[in-house]
């Protein structure tokens, strides 16, 4: 598997099978505490079931009560939808199994496609070989000067729509060079799109009671703001 993700998978730079590492790994399992992302996993899931099947937005907003409530279930969706951006993000450093092409690895991403609603492995190109290859020059294409408002918060909401175009083309000339090559890098990211293509009629269904998109806001409110702060955390080293 080449080395930064040069055609092989979603990691940088890593050893891989130190002792260091062995003595905090459950058999396959790198780091032992990996199983909270496996617990955070099975929350949003839970979590999105419950309210799909329980809560009726128009209702809710009728009341201060409901409304209440309906704003504290938006915090907690959101804080989950967070937790699987930096799942995210972890992965593609360092994939939880050592197998990293293996049943496992490939399961796991799948999970996180849905979770997240993108294909892991295509984080790769632009924050793998372009945010950590060239940090804060130009070219990083997420590099966080491409918004410098004086308020912080204006910056937050800005940098996500800042950078989308870039990414959008730096994964689509990345992905073509790699099945140019007929490197495995290219075909993760189709299954992961089929995996998040299966999620969507579930997303678009019409529901017997009235329904705002429970997931979907959070998930952009996090994912915006993931943008600037999930690689400022000590998780942006590599950890394997």
């Amino acid at each position: 598997m080449g080395k930064g993700g040069e055609g092989g998978g979603p990691s940088s730079s890593r050893g891989v099978g130190t002792s260091a590492n062995k003595k905090h790994s459950i058999g396959n399992l790198r780091y032992a505490a990996d199983l909270r992302t496996f617990g955070f996993a099975f929350l949003w899931f839970a979590s999105c079931i419950w309210q799909w099947r329980t809560r009726d937005c128009k209702e809710e907003f009728q009341s201060l009560a409901g409304f209440g409530y309906a704003l504290v279930c938006f915090c907690i969706t959101t804080l989950q939808a967070f937790q699987g951006g930096v799942s995210v993000h972890n992965a593609a450093h360092c994939p939880p199994f050592y197998n990293e092409q293996g049943l496992a690895n490939r399961l796991f991403y799948l999970m996180l496609t849905i979770w997240n609603g993108a294909p892991v492995t295509a984080y790769v190109p632009g924050h793998n070989l372009s945010h950590h290859k060239y940090l804060q020059t130009r070219r990083d294409i997420m590099r966080t000067n491409k918004v410098n408002f004086g308020s912080q918060a204006l910056n937050i909401i800005a940098f996500f729509p800042s950078i989308l175009g870039s990414i959008q083309s730096n994964d689509f000339k990345y992905m073509q060079a790699q099945r140019r090559k007929g490197c495995a890098a290219a075909r993760p990211p189709a299954r992961s799109r089929h995996a998040a293509a299966a999620a969507a009629p579930a997303r678009r269904a019409r529901p017997p009671r009235p329904r705002i998109p429970l997931t979907a806001a959070p998930l952009a409110f996090a994912v915006g703001s993931s943008g600037t702060g999930t690689c400022r955390s000590r998780f942006c080293s590599t950890r394997c």
